[in-house]
């Protein structure tokens, strides 16, 4: 499930990544669960993809991660992608991990 948005995350990539991003959710059972109008869950996470205008022909760029909520989930996202898209997404999301910003402990 997806839904199309304006950049708003401020740790983006260094190289210049399309303003329209996708935030897909690759929950199965929770997309399974829209339908019904709840999720098995209060909290779903989402990737945001976007397009790398590098040189030549724009590729898909993970761009991020963040967390909805569930009511945020049954009621804003109702697009679907075609089998070929999520085949392209997830392959993307395999091999491009987030780098995350890991707190350290200090006593």
């Amino acid at each position: 499930m997806l839904t199309k948005k304006q950049r708003k995350k401020k740790r983006l990539p260094t190289h210049e990544v399309s303003k329209v991003q996708y935030e897909v959710v690759t929950d199965y059972r929770a997309c399974k669960e829209q339908a019904r109008g709840t999720v098995y869950t209060n909290n779903i996470p989402v990737y945001i993809i976007g397009a790398d205008k590098g040189n030549g022909t724009p590729k898909l760029v993970l761009v991020g991660t963040k967390v909805i909520t569930d009511h945020e989930f049954v009621n804003e996202f109702k697009g679907k992608l075609n089998k070929d898209s999520m085949v392209k997404i997830m392959k993307l999301i395999d091999t491009n991990p987030i780098e995350t910003d890991n707190d350290e402990l200090q006593f």
